[in-house]
């Protein structure tokens, strides 16, 4: 099965989702495996399906319009565009980008640029809220007056392809103080007891939809696992780690605990009368989305093709140490992390693998008022001579760490960081 060739889909039926997430997938695999050959075999199939979804951007603002029912969420009549397939949209054409850059495609590359621009552009313009603080579920750009009921509904995915990006280390793809005030909205606003809500109207009452066959994406229901897969790990990724732990805890403690529901549960769960939604029973999902949220609490993002690893812990206040399991297609390993501020900044990163690992560079994050640093790197055959730099990373500061020789390391990999105060400078 693993040596056959994967079947990439052509859409007869275009929608932005479905590229978006096979792009990204494809993308993901790449910097997982360095697998060349296969991101050079899906690229023709991805550019020729690009561009049979643009001929749905009417309008030309960056955004196919959508098409009801939706793939990624179903229950809500869309009408114009969405936010959760538009970030996600976005997100894969980041990722596109990306991929030609990597080809040296600079033709393509350069075409590709201003759409994803001019797309970024329309999402703010369209979907921010700013009475509210969130993006908004619907806009319909060939109408003056929004007259679709639900298009002022506050969703729980509207970010979802901004956790797409943190995943594979692309970046902020929408404005960063936006973000922060999304979550913190929908952490008002559709949290619950029992979950989170997929979608809630600003003034708290329940979102209603023209569509009859829904399997329950309204009113008092939520997605667990999807909320768990993405606005979870969004909150964590921007240090609100105990938040978004809570809402794996209530999914533990509610369905998996109380209800027994240990491998799989209901895609969707009726968060007033903790119940599967509607006959959802029958429709089951696997509990794998907590894979997710372990990598964002590790903050791991492996580059293969670079040679690079970054470890940027997400540990709720107060938490300083990571002893964990390391799981990359490329090996099997262990993490130890250690963090002290007491004395003088001190962090320690151990690392050990079952499988030879090439590395080159390691990046890590130190707090902003480390302006200098000092690095030691030793594996098991003795010390490592590095170099490095401290680059802005938001709030902190990046240290990214470069090994002088290519270290293909199968047993250990220790590193020590120290910050140089003026004393030890002299």
């Amino acid at each position: 099965l693993y040596s056959e060739k994967p079947i990439y889909p052509t859409f007869s039926n275009p929608r932005a989702d479905y590229w978006a997430t096979l792009i990204l997938s494809v993308y993901r695999n790449y910097l997982q495996t360095g697998n060349l050959a296969r991101l050079r075999e899906a690229l023709p199939l991805l550019r020729k399906n690009l561009y049979v979804i643009l001929r749905e951007d009417k309008d030309r603002d960056g955004l196919p319009e959508g098409a009801f029912p939706g793939t990624t969420y179903d229950g809500i009549e869309i009408t114009g565009v969405d936010s959760p397939t538009s970030s996600l949209w976005i997100a894969g054409l980041s990722a596109y980008l990306e991929i030609n850059k990597i080809r040296k495609n600079q033709e393509e590359a350069q075409r590709i640029l201003p759409l994803l621009k001019h797309a970024r552009a329309s999402f703010e313009r369209y979907f921010w809220n700013d009475h509210s603080g969130y993006y908004q579920l619907l806009f319909d750009p060939s109408k003056e007056e929004q007259s679709n009921p639900v298009t002022s509904t506050c969703h729980s995915a509207q970010l979802l392809g901004q956790w797409y990006a943190d995943s594979l280390g692309m970046g902020s793809l929408f404005d960063r103080n936006r973000i922060l005030r999304a979550l913190s909205t929908i952490q008002q606003f559709n949290e619950r007891l029992y979950g989170t809500l997929s979608a809630i109207m600003p003034d708290g009452s329940r979102v209603k939809s023209s569509d009859k066959k829904s399997r329950g994406n309204l009113g008092h229901h939520c997605w667990p696992t999807f909320s768990n897969a993405h606005y979870a790990c969004l909150q964590i990724t921007r240090g609100k780690a105990s938040t978004g732990l809570q809402q794996v805890e209530k999914y533990y403690r509610n369905l998996q605990y109380k209800q027994g529901l240990l491998n799989a549960a209901p895609y969707i769960w009726d968060v007033e009368n903790n119940c599967p939604a509607d006959e959802n029973m029958e429709s089951h999902v696997s509990a794998l989305s907590v894979w997710h949220i372990f990598y964002a609490l590790i903050g791991l993002q492996v580059n293969i093709p670079r040679s690079t690893l970054r470890i940027m812990p997400n540990l709720p206040e107060g938490i300083h140490t990571m002893n964990v399991p390391l799981f990359i297609p490329a090996s099997l390993g262990w993490i130890k992390y250690q963090e002290d501020n007491q004395n003088g900044y001190r962090q320690r990163v151990h690392l050990q693998f079952d499988t030879p690992m090439n590395i080159k560079i390691l990046e890590l994050r130190v707090p902003k008022e480390v302006e200098a640093a000092k690095v030691h790197c030793e594996d098991t055959d003795g010390p490592i001579p590095t170099r490095h730099e401290i680059l802005p990373y938001g709030n902190a500061q990046l240290l990214r760490i470069y090994l002088e020789q290519s270290v293909i390391s199968s047993e250990q990999l220790s590193f020590k960081i120290a910050r140089i105060t003026p004393l030890d400078a002299r």
